[in-house]
């Protein structure tokens, strides 16, 4: 009996042993079978076990299983469910297809999180990188959006080639803030400060700024996230909304090479209106000499120009228009894309030469872009990138309404004739080149446009360097822990010319002078994720990370206040020399949490909070931006008429916020130079310790349809949006020995509706026509503004234009 007892107990631990040993580890990942990128989200169990995980961002997963043949079961909503013989020992790789067109699509949202688009309760817009490419902006890339997202204001720059743009989604929320919306790019805001825009009228130079350097060759996709709800894990950078970009990056098992050439140009298109009756002279009275066109009528006499020549009193009818050139940029960018399981690689080169429409303003830019990707063992993997941007601009023209190249040629009397005017170079007695010699009219203002873009020059280099590096571990299937650290830096170093004889610039002998600007920003991240499927249907995606970033800014100009030796351009020669610098650094501090819950993939709920210390503000230096929000696919839920593919209903409210302002807290000292010592100044605008940040509080619904089997598309969104706590600024009585002081007060409403359609015109097996359709409209109103203030007066006209003003109620 004991020998029984022996044999039984012997093949019982057999039989576990080898149970146990069939035990072992499958990995792999899911893709869309259509765009073969990875699917988060989906079910991967173990047919005829209760096994089962959840893919990560990327669609990646890891199972335990048993048995000799096992078969995987992957599904989600939207997708056909596959079986999968995982008996094999190498990774699976499950390509799925959608039962639901575009809306298991995933799109990449705040700090870089992927999601699928069915799944989210706030609206959202994703533009096609063949949308920036085929066709390009040759200057900034924000300029491409122009028309292709609803509710988008894009206002490019004044500056020529590379000059700063500004992007407005939703309307205006801020007085005296900005407006701009925030660039992220790989899950990390992007530097976008312009050095120099328009404060008024008068002249100014628009430097370039962190989105023109944006290379759209390199991008993967590009997520519009116009609401509150949508951006909040971006706190108090978020108030106007951001545009999420993520950049290529090495493909596993196959080598590519991807070549882009293009010729894009353009020409000046809305020019002025002028008459061509009447020239040179005033009063009804030919005078060779004047600017103004008040002279007689022209019918081709002979008349002495003001070069003292014999020309013919004949309307000029081209001089405005032939002062522009026509404009033209040249792209060129070649990539190479590789790896294996382990390691992939991606590495771009990209030029751009442009030409302005205005004579001698050019733009060359090199973009060198490496990316590595490393999976290092099952759970550990990597990821970083390198970009390094050179820049040259060359003759960025003057905008404003003093003396700058365009309000010049318009000032033109119309019976100069365009090779007159190119006579800039005349050299009058005294042998010194004479430009005043040119009619204009007014001569202590406006100048001949010629001698203003051949004899002064504005220029600017560029280097700049982005990188981050990026790890994730998975501690077990459901749970992972990641961090990033990324640096972006700029160098610009100005340099501006003026030739003797320049109107309002030049001092005796002509003017120079030099600027360096440098712009650091650090930005470090970790953040915890897990998924884990409460019960059957009830599922949860959680994460939690805190945020360091720093920013500093740094500039030292050098002015020379005239030169000694007349247009010797060098600070040797300087009459006055000049230096002044100035610095600010501003950090913040930050940790969030977000939750995504779901129930049968057809009810979502999320809900975000977001903690932020900002060393902008007074102590304790905190605010908080929190959002909620539910959705639901109605479509899966009831039964509904057969047109109808699908319908999804969404709704959602968030608070983000828009920054303080640095340096108002206290009292602010200005060295100047001067006898001795130099000299010590007070700043005239009074201190303002209980400073608050501008809140942005969002209120959201949306509807989504699809219809004819996906063949049509349509969503549709209301949104309500207030800006309270807004900061002004407000003049002071004189005996205050301060002349301003800054206020929070105000409330900004933005109220509006979004429409999207979008469908296939033409769908068959060979071809396929999509069109789209977009409008929006957006109501702004100042609901309020102070118990004592009424108007607030924004930038202004220096008496020769109207000043723009904010008064509530308007």
């Amino acid at each position: 009996m004991s020998k029984i007892k022996l044999l039984l107990s012997v093949l019982l631990l057999a039989t576990f042993m080898n149970v146990h040993a069939q035990d072992r580890t499958v990995t792999g990942v899911v893709r869309n079978d259509a765009s073969k990128t990875g699917v988060p989200n989906v079910t991967v169990t173990q047919k005829g076990t209760n096994r089962a995980v959840i893919t990560g961002d990327d669609g990646s997963f890891s199972i335990r299983v048993s048995g000799a043949n096992p078969t995987l079961v992957v599904s989600s909503v939207g997708y056909n469910a596959r079986e999968i013989d995982a008996s094999g020992s190498g990774p699976v790789v499950v390509d799925l297809v959608n039962t639901k067109g575009d809306l298991n699509e995933v799109v990449v949202t705040a700090l870089g999180i992927t999601r699928q688009k069915k799944t989210l309760v706030y609206a959202t817009q994703t533009v096609k990188p063949a949308e920036l490419t085929e066709v390009r902006d040759p200057n900034n890339v924000l300029n491409s959006l122009a028309g292709k997202v609803a509710n988008a204001t894009i206002a490019q720059g004044s500056g020529g080639p590379g000059s700063g743009a500004r992007i407005v989604l939703r309307g205006n929320r801020s007085i005296q803030g900005s407006n701009n919306a925030l660039i992220v790019v790989d899950g990390v805001p992007l530097s976008n400060t312009t050095a120099s825009t328009a404060g008024s009228d008068f002249g100014f130079v628009q430097s370039s700024d962190g989105a023109s350097n944006i290379n759209p060759d390199d991008i993967e996709s590009m997520t519009v996230l116009r609401g509150a709800s949508a951006a909040a894990l971006y706190g108090s950078q978020a108030g106007n909304g951001v545009i999420v970009i993520t950049t290529k990056k090495g493909r596993k098992d196959r080598v590519s090479v991807n070549v882009n050439s293009g010729i894009t140009t353009e020409t000046a298109w809305a020019l002025p209106f002028f008459q061509n009756q009447y020239g040179s002279g005033n009063g009804g009275v030919l005078s060779g000499t004047s600017g103004e066109s008040w002279g007689a009528k022209m019918t081709g006499q002979s008349y002495t120009n003001f070069l003292g020549n014999s020309s013919s009193y004949s309307p000029q009818a081209n001089n405005v228009k032939d002062f522009f050139r026509t404009g033209n940029s040249f792209n060129n960018s070649i990539s190479v894309s590789g790896g294996g399981d382990k390691m992939q690689t991606y590495l771009s080169y990209t030029n751009n030469s442009i030409n302005g429409i205005i004579d001698r303003n050019t733009l060359n830019r090199n973009t060198v872009n490496l990316r590595i990707t490393n999976q290092v063992g099952s759970r550990f993997s990597t990821d970083a990138k390198v970009t390094y941007i050179n820049q040259q601009t060359k003759n960025r023209p003057r905008s404003g309404e003093e003396n700058a190249p365009v309000i010049d040629i318009y000032n033109m009397a119309r019976s100069i004739s365009t090779a007159d005017a190119k006579q800039y170079d005349l050299i009058n007695n005294l042998g010194i080149p004479a430009p005043t010699a040119f009619p204009a009219t007014l001569s202590s203002i406006y100048q001949n446009p010629y001698w203003t873009v051949n004899r002064t020059s504005i220029n600017e280099d560029r280097d700049r360097v982005i990188g981050f590096l990026s790890a994730k571990y998975k501690i077990t299937n459901w749970l992972s822990i990641s961090g990033k650290a990324n640096l972006d830096k700029t160098f610009d170093r100005g340099e501006s010319s003026v030739y003797a004889n320049t109107i309002l610039w030049a001092k005796g002998g002509g003017d120079y002078g030099k600027d360096n600007i440098i712009v650091t920003e650090k930005w470090f991240d970790a953040q915890l994720e897990g998924n884990n499927n409460i019960t059957k249907d009830l599922r949860v995606n959680y994460r939690v990370g805190g945020i360091f970033q720093d920013s500093k800014y740094d500039q030292t100009s050098e002015g020379a206040n005239g030169l000694n030796v007349t247009n010797k351009f060098s600070m040797n020669f300087a009459t006055a020399p000049s230096v002044s610098s100035s610095f600010t650094e501003v950090q913040t501090q930050s940790v969030f949490g977000q939750a995504n819950i779901s129930w049968k993939d057809l009810i979502f709920l999320d809900a975000s909070l977001r903690n932020d210390w900002d060393s902008r503000l007074p102590k304790p230096y905190t605010y908080q931006y929190p959002s909620i929000g539910a959705s639901a696919i109605l479509s899966d839920l009831f039964t509904l008429a057969e047109p109808i593919s699908f319908l999804k209903a969404s709704a959602n409210y968030a608070e983000v916020g828009n920054g303080g302002q640095f340096g108002l807290l206290s009292t602010k000292y200005y060295y100047g130079q001067g006898a001795g010592n130099g000299q010590l100044y007070r700043s005239s605008t009074l201190p303002f310790p209980g400073l608050k940040p501008e809140i942005v509080k969002n209120l959201e619904f949306g509807l989504e349809a699809r219809f004819l089997k996906n063949r049509i598309g349509f969503s549709f969104t209301w949104y309500k949006s207030n800006s309270i706590n807004q900061l002004l600024a407000i003049g002071l009585p004189v005996a205050t020995g301060y002349s301003s002081k800054y206020i929070n007060a105000g409330n900004i409403q933005n109220k509006g509706v979004e429409f999207l359609i979008d469908g296939y015109a033409v769908q068959n097996k060979g071809f396929k026509w999509n069109v789209a359709f977009n409008a929006s409209f957006n109501k702004n109103k100042v609901i309020s503004l102070d118990k004592d203030i009424k108007i607030v007066y924004l930038a202004g006209g220096f008496g020769r234009s109207g000043t723009p003003i904010v008064t509530e109620g308007g």
